[in-house]
């Protein structure tokens, strides 16, 4: 099953080309071991063949078979998992891991890839990319393919990807969720082999994600100690690598992609929303914003950083792949306000709620004994215009100087269970409350 690993990796690794330490020792045999150890182990679960060889190597192949392909530079390592599908004869999707989850680190599932039973369920073939930067350091979750100084993850996919667009004859729709959907929106941007991208919840600029893993990821790629965001996007720039999808805009406005986005994750004002605004998609109803071949959606299908339910992820991407866009748009409109099994329901009981006037505006307070967190949309003649943070205190600042005709309210109320139920508020309800 397995081809013999060390014979390629000796033809093109020099001993003295690694910089991680066995005993006080650079000794870069140890860690590429463990690597292809590792890589074997994951080829069995996925039922492919393993083969290890050197970045030119690779490029050199002019056939490509189904395996999983540990692609070594260096003392370094990009994993490449790849099975063929039969639906979509002409498209493979191209899936990039969100982070790494504690399950997975414990058992050691290490590579792993993503979308790759979602692949076979819809028939189409799959190129899977395992973050390289997992490997630095037990402790690391995520690394939005980046890459660091000895391997720039970002250039080093690009060529595989071109590559293999050629050989298997295909074109690329690019796949992920959270720093998964980072990465299929860069990739879409500098590879024209990458014509769609199908994403979820992304961050779209990596510094302004939580601080703790960019400086983290720092401190062991970089070997910097970073502090600032500034200092993050510039150290990394510096060595030729891309942490914000906001500078790619010029480029991404050529392009195909559909973002979905749980409207109740805080990922919806700080990476969403400045998204839209920096390719100007225009506004449809408060749900969809468009341009041209680029589509954005806001549902909800939980609470917080919760992913599509994976009957929606399923069903788009069969669309998506199959250009029905029309039928792309009936389907995830089922998710405006209810979305999954018992995750979202509307209430039909008292909508729970008080009214108060306040110099310039509303303060609207959730009334709702067993919910833990609340928020709302503000709506004005049906279009909803804002959406708030959720918080405890369950009180909400609506600024309606000029009076408050056609003002409607979506109150959302979180359970300890995660669960979130929802109920309209009409014009008429909060002029017959005061």
């Amino acid at each position: 099953m397995f081809e013999n690993s060390f014979d390629s990796y000796e033809s093109s690794y020099s001993f003295w080309d690694g910089w991680w330490k066995c005993l006080g020792v650079i000794c870069p045999v140890c860690d590429v071991s463990s690597k292809i150890n590792k890589g074997k182990r994951s080829a069995n679960r996925f039922k492919v063949s393993f083969y290890s060889l050197s970045i030119d190597q690779f490029l050199d192949r002019n056939i490509i078979d189904d395996g999983l392909y540990q692609i070594l530079i260096g003392g370094n390592a990009i994993d490449v998992l790849i099975k063929r599908g039969i639906t979509f004869s002409d498209k493979a999707l191209l899936t990039f891991n969100g982070a790494l989850s504690e399950k997975a680190r414990e058992l050691d599932l290490i590579p792993n890839f993503t979308g790759v039973a979602l692949a076979e369920e819809i028939g189409a073939s799959v190129v899977a990319f395992f973050d390289p930067v997992i490997y630095l350091k037990d402790d690391i979750y995520i690394g939005w393919y980046l890459g660091w100084r000895e391997l720039n993850t970002q250039k080093t996919i690009i060529l595989i990807v071109n590559h293999l667009a050629k050989v298997m004859g295909v074109s690329f729709c690019s796949f992920g969720g959270s720093g998964g959907g980072f990465a299929s929106l860069y990739y879409l941007s500098e590879s024209d082999e990458i014509n769609k991208a199908f994403v979820w919840n992304c961050q779209t600029v990596v510094e302004k994600y939580n601080s703790r893993f960019w400086r983290h990821l720092s401190e062991v790629s970089l070997q910097k100690k970073l502090t600032s965001e500034v200092e993050f996007s510039e150290e990394m720039g510096a060595i030729g690598i891309c942490t914000s999808l906001l500078s790619k805009s010029d480029s991404l406005k050529n392009k195909d992609f559909i973002y979905l986005q749980n409207a109740l994750d805080w990922h919806t004002t700080v990476h969403a929303e400045p998204f839209i605004k920096k390719l100007d998609l225009d506004d449809e109803d408060g749900f969809f914003y468009s341009k041209e071949k680029m589509l954005f959606f806001k549902g909800n299908w939980g609470a917080g950083h919760a992913v599509p339910p994976r009957k929606l992820i399923v069903s788009a991407l069969k669309l998506y792949l199959a250009d029905n866009v029309a039928g792309l748009r009936r389907e995830v409109s089922k998710y405006k306000y209810i979305a999954g099994e018992n995750k979202i329901v509307k209430k039909e009981e008292d909508p729970g709620f008080y009214v108060s006037k306040k110099p310039k505006g509303l303060l609207i307070e959730v009334v709702d004994d067993f919910s833990i967190w609340a928020t709302i949309y503000e709506k004005w003649d049906g279009v909803v215009v804002k959406k708030y943070q959720y918080n405890k205190e369950k009180k909400f600042f609506i600024n309606c100087e000029s009076g408050f005709e056609g003002l409607s309210v979506v109150l959302f109320s979180k359970y300890i269970d995660g669960s979130v139920a929802w109920r309209e508020i009409s014009n008429q309800d909060i002029m017959d409350s005061f």
